[in-house]
């Protein structure tokens, strides 16, 4: 899903700064809190 202001738009690498802000404004969670998540998922993901 694209975010607001950049529809039509392909999704970056470079935007995923935005993508985390947006999130974190959607979950009524702490930041630290779901960018550990997010990692968790990452290291689950890739095996690592």
């Amino acid at each position: 899903m694209p975010l607001a202001g950049h529809q039509g738009e392909p999704n970056r690498p470079e935007r995923a700064a935005e993508v985390f802000q947006a999130l974190c404004q959607l979950r009524s969670e702490p930041p630290e809190q779901i960018a550990d998540r997010l990692w968790q998922n990452t290291q689950s993901l890739f095996a690592l």
